[in-house]
Order: structure tokens, then C-alpha cells, then sequence
């Protein structure tokens, strides 16, 4: 109670205004459209209030796994042929360090092996929509179309990730646009720009096409590579 308490008078102090709520400011927000590779261009480039984050606390670019698997059972998910190479730690804290892109080498020819010996990257997200969940993303593409209003519709090319296994529900649904997919490496795939359960598919951006929009509208982004021991 003591602890509910301080904390409790901790956001009455500090977040009972609404402009005290404000974390960041829109600094880029294309439209939404096809770009030059025909993914979908859906995102946003947020800078973060220095004032409002301090350096020192705040856990940046992490996702957390959360309760429903436990630490064996989600190492075991991440690796399931023993061709692949096990190099997944599962962190104490839960919260899983996100450092780098997926390639493009690896996003169009992935180098694992799902439980049935098909080459996949096994991928999880956090999502608004449907929380947490662990994907198959291979090397197939599909085409879709999307349309906007006054235009004839267009067709998309498009980063599927499919569930996990048959048992598994959908990677995305309504309600999970922009969630962050990840690999078991701790890698940056893309965003989830849609999804439906009826459909067991999932669209996504991968990150590689939003970093070189981003610089080809003169942002300079950098991204943290992890630190090899």
C-alpha cells in the first residue's frame, strides 16, 4: 500500500495535466501511399520532449515478452529446427533488447527453419490490437490491392508474416497497425501496416523500405547495432 501510494501521488504530480501527458512531437508524417518499392508507406517520425524522458531510466527500443510463455518454452519457440543456430538468450527482466534491421538478404531469402524444415524468420510483436505473438515471416510475397479515394486501385507488394504454427491465432488483427515486429535476434523486420484473423495473414513494411524514405526526405537516422562480446 505504501508503494501504490507513493506512486499514486507520483502521476497525481507529474501527469494530472494534460499537457504534462505530452511525450513527443510530430516532426514527419508522409502520406499514406505506395512508395518507389510498392510497400506500403504508413508511419510516422516522432521526436521524443527531452524534458520528458530521462536518459537514465527509460527503457528505449526494448519489447516485452510477457507472462504467457514461460523462459524454456519461448527459447524453444525461437529455435524450432535443430538447424538453426542458437544464439537466443531470454532476458531476466522480460524486456527484450531491440538493436539493429533485418536485411534485405534475409527479409527476401530468410536463413531458419521452422519445425516442418521451411526456411521462415520467426518474428513476435506487441500489438494494441491483439497483445503479444510469435509469427513466421518467409521469403513469399503477396500482392494486394489498396485503394485510395478518387484513384483507381493500386496493387502492393507486400512482407507476410504468417502464424506461428496451426495451433497458433493470427500474427495481427484490427487494432495492431504500427507494431513493431522483431526477430529472435533482436532485430527491427517492419511494421505492421495490417491484418485480419479470417485470413491467418499479416502485412508489413519492412524497416529497411521506412529508413531509406526517411533519408531520401533528408533525415539522417542511425540505428544501434548490437555489441558483439
Amino acid at each position: 500500500m505504501d508503494a501504490l501510494q507513493k506512486h499514486y501521488d507520483y502521476v497525481v504530480k507529474h501527469w494530472s495535466k494534460t499537457t504534462d501527458r505530452i511525450l513527443g512531437f510530430l516532426r514527419f508524417s508522409p502520406p499514406i501511399v505506395l512508395n518507389e518499392k510498392n510497400f506500403t508507406q504508413d508511419y510516422a517520425l516522432i521526436e521524443m520532449a527531452p524534458d520528458k524522458i530521462d536518459p537514465d531510466s527509460f527503457t528505449a527500443n526494448a519489447l516485452d515478452l510477457g507472462t504467457q510463455y514461460t523462459p524454456a518454452t519461448f527459447t524453444r519457440a525461437m529455435y524450432p529446427s535443430p538447424r538453426n543456430s542458437h544464439g537466443f538468450k531470454y532476458p531476466r527482466n522480460r524486456i527484450f533488447k531491440i538493436q539493429g534491421i533485418i536485411p534485405k538478404k534475409d527479409i527476401y531469402s530468410p536463413n531458419m527453419f521452422d519445425r516442418d524444415e521451411e526456411s521462415c524468420l520467426i518474428v513476435m510483436k506487441r500489438g494494441l490490437g491483439t497483445g503479444f505473438t510469435l509469427g513466421r515471416a518467409n521469403e513469399i510475397r503477396s500482392f494486394s490491392r489498396i485503394y485510395f479515394k478518387n484513384t483507381l486501385p493500386k496493387k502492393t507488394l507486400e512482407w507476410v508474416i504468417c502464424p506461428y504454427d496451426s495451433k497458433s491465432p493470427a500474427f495481427a488483427d484490427h487494432g495492431d497497425s504500427g507494431a513493431a515486429i522483431v526477430d529472435s535476434q533482436g532485430r527491427l523486420g517492419g511494421i505492421v501496416t495490417g491484418g485480419h484473423d479470417n485470413l491467418d495473414l499479416a502485412y508489413a513494411t519492412p524497416a529497411f523500405s521506412i529508413l531509406d524514405n526517411l533519408k531520401a526526405n533528408g533525415f539522417n537516422v542511425t540505428i544501434e547495432v548490437p555489441v558483439t562480446e
